[in-house]
């Protein structure tokens, strides 16, 4: 569904933006999720959209992480090995994944098809809305 044919600008950009933020807080899911879906919707290209969604997940990751840090710095009964509410040995543990799969994840954006590329991002909307309807009824 395509509402219009340029990129939001000024107040309809903010308050995209905004709503996007606010639903992806709501259902725990990366902004990413809906922000492309969104981008589509203003004729943005699937490949940019989805350069533009990771780009704004990196800066909403590391806001994110800054807030659980200072949330949660007096917290009690937390690990020795944590800073706030961020757990230092997930942390570690994660870092080398994304830096192996973001790269692989552009090489496979770049290499499939626009269709192709569709389908597998259908595919993971469903997973995450199947998860979210798991925890929900769970």
């Amino acid at each position: 569904m395509v509402i219009a044919k340029v990129a939001p600008h000024g107040a309809v950009k903010l308050a995209l933006a905004a709503a996007i933020g606010c639903l992806a807080a709501l259902t725990g899911t990366g902004g990413g999720t809906l922000t492309t879906p969104a981008l589509q919707a203003f004729s943005v290209r699937l490949e940019s959209a989805i350069a533009t969604a990771s780009a704004t997940g990196l800066v909403t990751g590391a806001i994110a992480t800054i807030g659980a840090v200072v949330g949660g710095w007096h917290a009690r009964d937390l690990p020795a090995y944590s800073l706030g509410y961020v757990d230092l040995a997930i942390f570690i543990a994660m870092m080398p994944t994304i830096l192996i799969a973001a790269p692989l994840g552009v090489r496979a954006g770049h290499w499939l098809s626009e269709t192709w590329l569709r389908r597998v991002y259908t595919v993971l909307l469903f997973v995450i809305a199947a998860d979210l309807m798991r925890k929900l009824v769970g």
